[in-house]
């Protein structure tokens, strides 16, 4: 995403294009109300800083909480 926003992409516009434009790209579905989905969370707002995507701090699959190799503190 870093590499994006150098082109002149917003951060808003880069991980848009990362995450939900790019599953209407390759055709893929939304996530519908009642779907399970997966989240990242992060320590700082991405949008202010694309580089914060590179280290999420808790991954939360299927329900499981990860604690993040690469978190800080």
């Amino acid at each position: 995403m870093e590499a994006l926003t150098r082109t002149g992409m917003t951060a808003l516009e880069a991980i848009g294009a990362a995450t939900w434009s790019a599953r209407a790209w390759l055709g893929r579905p939304g996530i519908e109300e009642g779907e399970s989905a997966d989240l990242v969370v992060y320590r700082e707002d991405p949008r202010a800083d694309v580089r914060t995507m590179a280290a999420p701090d808790k991954v939360i699959l299927r329900g499981v909480s990860h604690r993040h190799s690469g978190a800080r503190g």
